[in-house]
């Protein structure tokens, strides 16, 4: 995906990972991975996910460290589902 967001031609990149299916389905692939949630919900918030890595596409961090401080507190609390989060806690999910 970085080549699509090269400064030697117009930014074709948001508009290619927005229309595409497989890119959608990739990230839904990856938030099922977390745990099981509705698939309306998975599926917003994989489209979610492809705005945000074209954002940090488009508007990188100052640095990886930066980038990784910001996934790791806006990111990962939005796209981790409910039950895999209280898991984590120590609290048991719904089952």
């Amino acid at each position: 995906m970085a080549a699509w967001f090269t400064t030697t031609r117009p930014p074709i990149g948001g508009e290619m990972a927005g229309r595409s299916e497989v890119i959608a389905a990739l990230a839904a692939a990856f938030l099922n991975s977390l745990g099981p949630d509705d698939p309306t919900t998975v599926e917003r918030r994989a489209r979610w996910v492809v705005r945000m890595l074209t954002s940090l596409l488009m508007f990188p961090g100052r640095d990886e460290a930066d980038e990784r401080a910001m996934i790791a507190e806006f990111v990962v609390p939005i796209v981790t589902p409910a039950s895999a989060a209280a898991r984590k806690a120590g609290h048991p999910g719904p089952e």
